[in-house]
């Protein structure tokens, strides 16, 4: 039932509508993770980077705060060969998949080896 879905819009505030969602994060190579730290009382995204596969963690108390999260990048991947071009030009699809207080693990997907890569994240 496409009508009981509620999007994230501008100020924190949740719509009705996909007309009033809202992007908060332009740079995004494939799904991403969203959760909620209970050790440090935060939510957390963690994804790649278009372009270059970077993983990138941003952080935001509470769902009107996300527009001024800042993303930080936590790993950068070694370069792939290839130039940059066509679609294995980049890694994809960075997520946490499971917390431990400050230690996060996420995984990222190669695109060359169609396999994924397990990275252990220290929260600052």
């Amino acid at each position: 039932n496409p009508r009981a879905y509620e999007f994230l819009g501008a100020g924190g505030a949740w719509v009705r509508g996909m007309d009033g969602a809202r992007g908060f994060f332009g740079e995004v190579a494939g799904e991403c993770s969203l959760s909620y730290n209970e050790s440090e009382g935060e939510y957390v995204i963690v994804y790649c980077k278009i372009g270059t596969g970077a993983i990138v963690v941003a952080r935001f108390r509470d769902f009107a705060s996300i527009e001024g999260a800042s993303a930080l990048t936590v790993y950068e991947p070694p370069a792939l060969p290839g130039g940059g071009d066509g679609p294995t030009a980049w890694y994809y699809s960075g997520k946490e998949i499971l917390s431990e207080g400050r230690d996060l693990y996420a995984v990222y997907m190669h695109p060359l080896e169609y396999q994924p890569y397990l990275l252990r994240i220290r929260l600052p």
